[in-house]
């Protein structure tokens, strides 16, 4: 292999390589945009959650 073929066989893999990286940042940005909203759907039930068992819990005493 030559010298020319040889930079152009190592610029072809360069733009799959930089290709590579755009797709794995874009897949975090959107990881870290969903883990966001997963964290407001978790806090979201447990809200619920603590409504619903403060609702249940009666500091009366009935008689049974």
């Amino acid at each position: 292999m030559n010298d020319k073929e040889e930079i152009k066989r190592l610029k072809r893999k360069i733009e799959l390589l930089e290709d590579e990286n755009n797709s794995l940042w874009e897949m975090l940005d959107e990881l870290q945009k969903s883990d966001g909203e997963n964290w407001l759907e978790l806090i979201d039930k447990l809200r619920e959650d603590v409504i619903i068992r403060s609702l249940m819990i009666s500091s009366e005493k009935a008689e049974a």
